[in-house]
């Protein structure tokens, strides 16, 4: 597996709802002829963001950390 052309880190903590609507807006970005990947650090969010990244993880190449 190459490596990708571009990565995206986000850091987050108990911003779900924030959370969700930046991958909602970075899954409809024209990703056509480059490779990216969206990482995620939690730091150890107590709301719902895990379900938020598991309901991404179909349309986005996610890495979670934390």
């Amino acid at each position: 597996m190459s490596s990708p052309d571009i990565t995206v880190i986000f850091s987050t903590y108990n911003r779900a709802e924030m959370l969700r609507q930046t991958l909602e807006a970075m899954s409809l970005v024209n990703r056509d002829g480059i490779s990216v990947e969206f990482v995620v650090i939690d730091n150890n969010s107590q709301d719902h963001t895990g379900s938020v990244l598991e309901a991404f993880e179909s349309r986005l190449p996610l890495t979670r950390l934390g």
